[in-house]
């Protein structure tokens, strides 16, 4: 569950012809699909409206952890957050 993508999807091994998203999901299969199929994913299953609120959650954890362990998981998951795109924000440390 707390695997790297980097190690996961192996991105300089596969020759992905998509990558979707988690942040943006719904807009991102909504587009391979009509890329694919010219079909919309208007049935496509949406996101759990919980899991979007786990931005919200993030800081107070993410506060409980020590700067040590910060600096760990920020070190750890350094490539997944280049991969995606995510900015390592000041508040993270």
């Amino acid at each position: 569950h707390w695997a790297r993508y980097i190690d996961l999807c192996r991105p300089c091994r596969v020759n992905y012809t998509y990558v979707i998203n988690y942040d943006s999901f719904e807009a991102d299969t909504e587009q391979v699909l009509h890329l694919l199929f010219n079909a919309s994913a208007g049935t496509f299953p949406k996101r759990n409206a919980m899991e979007s609120k786990s931005r919200l959650w993030l800081p107070k954890y993410w506060a409980m952890l020590s700067l040590k362990q910060r600096e760990g998981l920020i070190s750890m998951y350094h490539d997944d957050f280049v991969m995606f795109g995510y900015i390592i924000n000041s508040w993270l440390l």
